[in-house]
């Protein structure tokens, strides 16, 4: 009884976050009347911890767009390298508004490598692979991430220029 009022409350990423906690094992530690109070204060929607295992869960079972909201909401909260990153590899239906969304964090952060790599990786997704490419040597001259030269060596390949991404692959396991 005590859950039909939350998931009314809810949106459906919130049901679903607290589903993906529920399947990841934790409520072995903690009583499910528990969790259901950290996320109506919405504690665990802004916990990097929590929210990384239940996004992959989201993605997992196909289901990006709730996957971005959930992202996109602890990125709101607080910034975090690993948040932006998975951030990047959802491709949403909403893949246009993650763009703007991910724009307006560099604008608050500054030249932050991991949102340029994140928006390398969104536009490669929207076939902008030009703009990818800026944004992923913009990142890699900002600060070289083994991830980036990964990135730009997968779109480097499929641009055609097979010498650049042997180049970028070596780099990537090098760095």
């Amino acid at each position: 009884n005590w859950l039909w009022p939350m998931v009314l409350y809810h949106t459906p990423a919130r049901i679903l976050l607290l589903a993906g906690v529920i399947i990841a094992g934790v409520a072995a530690i903690l009583p499910i009347k528990d969790i259901a109070e950290l996320v109506n204060i919405g504690t665990l929607q802004r916990r990097k911890e929590w929210v990384l295992p239940c996004a992959h869960f989201l993605l997992d079972s196909h289901m990006p767009d709730l996957a971005e909201e959930l992202v996109r909401d602890a990125l709101k909260a607080q910034f975090d390298p690993e948040l932006i990153a998975l951030y990047g590899q959802i491709h949403s239906q909403r893949l246009n508004k993650q763009i703007d969304f991910a724009l307006s964090l560099l604008k608050q952060q500054g030249q932050e490598p991991h949102i340029l790599l994140c928006l390398g990786q969104l536009a490669m997704a929207d076939g902008a692979l030009s703009q990818a490419s800026s944004y992923l040597t913009h990142s890699l001259q900002v600060r070289p991430l083994p991830k980036t030269y990964a990135v730009l060596g997968a779109l480097s390949l499929q641009l055609g220029d097979k010498e650049e991404a042997l180049r970028c692959f070596q780099q990537a396991v090098v760095d």
